[in-house]
């Protein structure tokens, strides 16, 4: 008796743990996703920062008539207007980075993003929501006091280290982990070896040509800041065999040929943009 009880108690908690994380969207509202992650990857073909922002509006336009967005739930909508602001964002931001129509941009998202959150426990949410969500929490943590910044920083990992537990194939989330360990400071538990090893299994779990991309540049400028220049060169050749000849990778080799990452880029982009005449 004793033995079957300690069966049933473990099955309840295997069924438990299945079950974290474990709300789906249907097959057709994930293929609708995989066309925004391809629409999202098609804005770094555009010439310039003006023709990317004119895309991105564009795109979001369709979807507000799009049926499936129209009929789907509360949080699958959230989810696509999530991926569609944070690619319009990435397009404003890279003509001018202090933009105010990006504050107001991200934080009425953060705030829909906010009052979802307190009715729905992270368990029960759509692994695309919370990882979509937390590229939106990112881009507006600068418009943020510096303690509740942390704060969401620290929420974040915790989160990203309990849904690799339940989702080892899932590639966007090794790449926004591989972000938020890159990024951290090493007091605060970043770490460029963990970096690492989340980009390579981006690479390797790759479902889209959207998370190959950006997980062959985002691994690429980190062995390039590691001063390993051929192994950073071979990432990028293969990041552009899924984009080939687009400016995005254009940019990334006039940095590095003039001894820059990306990620310095981004932390500094103001004084190499006038050094380098951008």
């Amino acid at each position: 008796m004793k033995s079957k009880l300690i069966f049933l108690f473990c099955l309840f908690l295997s069924l438990f743990s299945s079950n974290l994380f474990s709300a789906e969207f249907s097959a057709a509202e994930e293929q609708y996703i995989a066309e925004i992650l391809e629409k999202r990857m098609t804005l770094r073909t555009y010439d310039n920062s003006d023709q990317c922002i004119q895309a991105a509006e564009s795109f979001i336009k369709e979807n507000d008539e799009n049926s499936l967005y129209k009929n789907g739930s509360q949080e699958f909508q959230l989810t696509v207007e999530n991926l569609l602001k944070t690619a319009l964002y990435n397009c404003l931001y890279e003509k001018d980075m202090k933009d105010p129509a990006l504050k107001t941009l991200m934080t009425a998202q953060y705030e829909k993003i906010l009052d979802y959150d307190e009715k729905n426990p992270a368990e029960n949410r759509n692994r695309w929501y919370n990882v979509s969500s937390s590229d939106i929490i990112n881009s507006t943590m600068q418009f943020l006091p510096q303690n509740q910044a942390i704060k969401l920083g620290l929420a974040e990992k915790d989160l990203y280290d309990s849904m690799m537990k339940i989702y080892p194939d899932f590639s966007y989330l090794f790449i926004n982990s591989g972000l938020w360990y890159m990024f951290a400071p090493a007091i605060g538990g970043g770490s460029d070896v963990k970096a690492m090893e989340f980009f390579q299994k981006a690479i390797d779990t790759a479902k889209y040509p959207y998370e190959k991309y950006y997980a062959c540049i985002y691994y690429s400028q980190l062995l390039f800041e590691k001063n390993k220049k051929s192994e950073s060169q071979e990432l990028l050749s293969k990041a552009e065999e899924v984009l080939p000849g687009k400016r995005y990778i254009k940019l990334i080799n006039l940095l590095n040929d003039n001894g820059y990452s990306v990620f310095y880029y981004t932390n500094n982009r103001e004084k190499v943009d006038k050094k380098l005449g951008l």
